[in-house]
């Protein structure tokens, strides 16, 4: 079994619970009783009266406050989970091959050819695009003029 969340709630609301129960005995409940053997029959149903009405008034707000922290509503109406999206992963291999824009290795100028056409795209160290060809060694109408 997999816990998703501390602990600390419920611990605190025990602690509180205890605390609450505690000053109610002592400053309510125990000064009630001993005032409770000296008086009369209507006085007793009257402190029999308020007693039970603060002890509802915890005992409710003590239940509230633990179904808060709880929350039992997740057992019984739990939360629709995302559709899982498959990732889509590129083939780097294809991606590199359509860079130049050719679809048959053998037509692909070389890579110096590239490599300067991109440094003049760049602006780095040529100055013109149109001077950066250079001879392929297939290519003998291309006059090397860099």
């Amino acid at each position: 079994m997999r816990f998703t969340r501390p602990f600390f709630p419920l611990i605190g609301f025990m602690l509180a619970a205890w605390i609450i129960l505690f000053l109610v005995t002592d400053m309510f409940l125990i000064p009630a009783l001993r005032v409770a053997h000296g008086a009369d029959s209507l006085a007793r149903k009257q402190l029999a009266a308020i007693s039970a009405l603060v002890l509802a008034i915890i005992l409710t707000c003590l239940l509230a406050i633990l179904m808060l922290v709880l929350r039992p509503g997740r057992f019984f109406l739990p939360r629709k989970a995302e559709p899982k999206v498959r990732t889509k992963y590129v083939d780097a291999w294809a991606e590199a091959g359509q860079v130049g824009g050719h679809s048959n290795p053998s037509q692909q100028p070389p890579a110096l050819v590239l490599m300067m056409l991109s440094m003049a795209h760049l602006n780095v160290g040529v100055a013109d695009a149109s001077a950066a060809t250079v001879a392929a060694p297939g290519n003998p109408s291309a006059s090397s003029t860099v």
